[in-house]
């Protein structure tokens, strides 16, 4: 996933996420893998997914709501117009 966060003059903020399937072609652990494929096809799946994955793993989406909200509050007040890739490194290789 890609995110990027633009601030709002009255101090809110605007995130912006996309995908790096287009690109790189998987997602993050989420439900929407079952509809792709089941049972030891998907845990093969999984397992190809996760070679891909500097980190090692895939990630979940624990992960990108932290993103999200860190993205959102006061802690990032600095910071503005970035892009950020939270996706184990995947877009960097």
């Amino acid at each position: 996933m890609s995110w990027s966060r633009i601030l709002v003059d009255d101090g809110g903020s605007i995130i912006l996420n996309a995908s790096i399937a287009a690109t790189k072609g998987f997602h993050i652990d989420t439900p929407i893998l079952e509809s792709l494929q089941q049972g030891d096809a998907l845990t093969a799946m999984k397992e190809r997914f996760t070679k891909a994955v500097p980190l090692g793993r895939m990630g979940d989406s624990d992960e990108i709501a932290k993103v999200v909200s860190f993205l959102a509050s006061d802690e990032s007040s600095y910071v503005s117009g970035i892009e950020l890739f939270v996706d184990g490194g995947v877009a960097q290789i």
